[in-house]
């Protein structure tokens, strides 16, 4: 638009007319002071909702209700660090590498936001491979960031039976870093520079020195990812195997403790136990353990007290001992007891089946004794 017009007349009597008007054209721009295109203008919109978009799916830090098919990104992510905290007690290398999965989907969602920094149309695509909350198909290599959540939730629910403290603080973390990147996201949505903080914090795919206090989130990531491959040796195939084997023990006992089997000496351990019980409860062993209970283990007691004399050996020597009768018995079932006075030995020297002769070291010694007889 022509505002103003300089009429200068040349030695020839023509003139020349210069133009003075604010159309935005061989204008010189600054920092601050820019023009757009229609074009340009539209694109910006077009990436604020975007950016709004990718907003409302990741939520807030208390968001509830995540699951395999609704909620959030924070929902889901909270869903997760409850069932991590809860229930979790072992992980596989597997499972360990959905962590890979994730460090993948991460540095790709660094770079859609680098992109979306810069004004390009990426931050659509970031907003394609975030997902719809009940997207399915995820794996390690392919999926949307929601399918990949929903396929870990749906295998830590399923397989996954313990975590300890520290790890789960590791989520913990992970969820206080995701808030920071949204207030980043955020920020950088209101035009301002906030968007490289958050760059920082996510950092690079190769970072390290993370840990609970310290770390970008892919530095975390990272020390978590290394920790759990080199700490969680203990599942091995052949492990796993043990608990096929004691499931399929287990289901073997169950059946060997089954009621009412028929009583066998090579059967189950059911059927052995009853064997045994018919042996106890009946035939001879029965009938035997029923005689020794009525009557009892000993079968005869005889007591009394002797006194040694001096008597002539067969080697000319004197020997102090005497001979006592007693009633007949099986000398290899039964005992003797010796007790002497005035603190005198007292040596059994013979058992026969119908006495016993007994020694001492002085003559006239007093000897008390038992022969007791079992059955």
């Amino acid at each position: 638009m022509v505002t103003r017009q300089i009429v200068q007349k040349q030695e020839d009597d023509t003139e020349i007319v210069l133009d003075f008007g604010a159309e935005a054209k061989n204008v010189v721009e600054d920092t601050e002071h820019q023009f757009v295109t229609a074009a340009e203008k539209q694109a910006l919109q077009t990436n604020s909702e975007s950016v709004q978009a990718v907003m409302d799916r990741i939520g807030a830090a208390d968001d509830t209700g995540g699951s395999e098919t609704a909620g959030t990104v924070m929902g889901k992510l909270n869903k997760l660090i409850s069932d991590l905290v809860s229930h979790m007690t072992a992980w596989t290398a597997t499972r360990a590498g959905y962590i890979d999965t994730i460090k993948t989907d991460v540095a790709a969602v660094k770079t859609d936001v680098a992109e979306a920094k810069n004004g390009t149309d990426e931050i659509k695509t970031s907003t394609d491979r975030i997902g719809a909350a009940d997207d399915t198909g995820g794996s390690e290599t392919a999926g949307t960031v929601m399918g990949k959540l929903n396929k870990l939730i749906s295998d830590l629910v399923s397989h996954m039976t313990a975590w300890t403290a520290t790890r789960a603080g590791y989520i913990d973390t992970i969820k206080t870093d995701v808030a920071a990147v949204k207030t980043d996201v955020a920020e950088a949505k209101n035009g301002t520079d906030e968007i490289k903080t958050s760059t920082d914090r996510i950092g690079a795919a190769d970072d390290t020195g993370g840990s609970e206090t310290a770390g970008t989130v892919m530095g975390k990531l990272n020390k978590l990812i290394s920790d759990l491959v080199s700490h969680m040796t203990a599942w091995t195939a052949t492990r796993a195997g043990y608990i096929d084997t004691i499931k399929t023990d287990a289901e073997a006992a169950k059946s060997s403790t089954a009621v009412n089997n028929t009583g066998s000496a090579t059967g189950t351990l059911s059927q052995k136990l009853t064997h045994v019980i018919e042996l106890l409860t009946s035939g001879d062993v029965g009938n035997r353990l029923d005689e020794l209970v009525a009557k009892g283990a000993v079968k005869s007691v005889q007591r009394g007290i002797a006194t040694t004399i001096n008597q002539m050996n067969n080697q000319g020597n004197t020997d102090y001992y005497t001979t006592v009768n007693i009633g007949t018995i099986n000398p290899e079932k039964s005992i003797v007891l010796l007790e002497s006075a005035y603190f005198q030995s007292a040596i059994l020297l013979e058992v026969g089946s119908s006495s016993i002769k007994i020694g001492t070291d002085t003559e006239g010694t007093a000897v008390s004794w038992q022969v007791i007889e079992f059955y």
